[in-house]
């Protein structure tokens, strides 16, 4: 049983020499980095893009990384509090003693959609282990080539999953709809007179 009231006791450092870097400049201003191993006969090599946390803010490395880290471990606290039963959770950024969530759900599963502004990488693969999955400043031509990267990390495979989608244009919808959006929400506009927003309701869902 670990205890998470104490470090642990520290061991005897290991000598660790690390490899020479030798640090280039291609002709088309790409950074190449290199490290020899004689140990055996391979190549590797790895492409990193600035990217994610690469655009962290200056003197806050890890940002977007921390960020994302406390966000899944949020969805799963947030999953046992609405199961209606005491939590106990000891995790890495949130501490929960003996907590119930009341009034408890009625419906048996909450949806939750993951939005994402990319086709790829951390936020696909967790909108797929959620209900849904809401694009940000994407296009329709975008939308099969995303469901298809969400559709690698679900077993399951789409069947029932959400794929939402958010505007102001109602004749936007038939594109979404053709792409794979399953639904449609509108904005309303808090800038515009009521008397619009309430035309929009009482038309309904756009036409099919």
């Amino acid at each position: 049983m670990a205890d998470r009231t104490r470090m642990p006791a520290l061991g005897v450092d290991q000598p660790f020499a690390f490899p020479a870097i030798r640090k280039t400049r291609l002709s088309n201003g790409l950074e190449l980095w290199t490290v020899q191993h004689r140990d055996l006969p391979v190549q590797t090599m790895v492409l990193l893009m600035r990217v994610g946390s690469s655009a962290d803010p200056a003197g806050r490395s890890g940002l977007a990384s921390l960020t994302g880290d406390m966000l899944d471990e949020g969805l799963q606290l947030l999953r046992a509090a609405w199961r209606g039963t005491p939590v106990r959770h000891a995790g890495t950024h949130y501490q929960v003693d003996d907590v119930t969530f009341l009034p408890e759900p009625v419906q048996d599963r909450v949806p939750i959609w993951g939005a994402t502004e990319r086709l790829s990488g951390r936020p696909v693969r967790r909108a797929a282990a959620l209900d849904g999955v809401f694009p940000i400043r994407l296009k329709p031509s975008d939308l099969p080539g995303l469901l298809e990267n969400v559709a690698r990390h679900r077993p399951g495979g789409l069947d029932g999953y959400d794929v939402v989608i958010t505007g102001t244009d109602p004749g936007d919808c038939a594109a979404w709809r053709e792409a794979g959006a399953t639904w449609w929400l509108h904005e309303l506009q808090w800038r515009r007179p009521l008397r619009e927003s309430v035309a929009i309701i009482e038309a309904g869902p756009p036409a099919r």
